[in-house]
């Protein structure tokens, strides 16, 4: 009695198996995505690298940032910087 119902179940799965190859491919092109494996990996890996370091708060509000299409990574410039040069005047080196 067991048995016959163990064979029973076996033959469904495989008439199911059998219609699933029938159909041929079970997902759509591109289902997954254009980017193969290994062009993500490395930029991925990296970047979990640099989640889970020192700096990882910083990466992670910028990353939001840019899902958001926010600009990221603004550089900072100091207010009235003034920069120094060496010219000549006359006969010699001056600072001005």
């Amino acid at each position: 009695m067991l048995f016959s119902r163990k064979r029973k179940y076996w033959q469904g799965a495989n008439a199911g198996l059998a219609r699933l190859l029938q159909k041929g491919l079970t997902m759509s092109e591109g289902m997954l995505g254009l980017l193969s494996l290994s062009d993500v990996q490395g930029p991925r890996n990296d970047f979990d690298e640099k989640l889970a370091g020192p700096e990882g708060k910083d990466w992670l509000r910028e990353f939001k940032r840019f899902l958001r299409k926010e600009k990221t990574w603004e550089a900072v410039t100091a207010p009235d910087l003034k920069v120094f040069k060496t010219i000549k005047l006359g006969t010699g080196l001056r600072t001005a």
